[in-house]
């Protein structure tokens, strides 16, 4: 009924990044770095997203992704 949740919100900002370049060039210039905490609680749907904010042709060629977190605490 024209709600969004968070996990629909995930899926439209990957899409978004997937299917419109200038915009996905548009954050990746802002946010140069970015630095994931708690990185073992992230889905793969997160991780599509970080991924893509942190590429220039391949997986993770500009070295601009830190991620900390511990499997041990991992809730997926």
């Amino acid at each position: 009924e024209g709600k969004v949740d968070f996990t629909d919100q995930q899926f439209l900002v990957r899409k978004l990044l997937r299917e419109y370049p200038r915009i996905r060039e548009e954050y990746k210039n802002r946010f140069y770095y970015l630095m994931v905490d708690e990185f073992q609680d992230t889905n793969e749907l997160q991780k599509k997203i970080f991924y893509k904010l942190c590429t220039k042709d391949k997986i993770l060629d500009r070295s601009n992704l830190f991620i900390v977190g511990d499997p041990k605490q991992s809730i997926y």
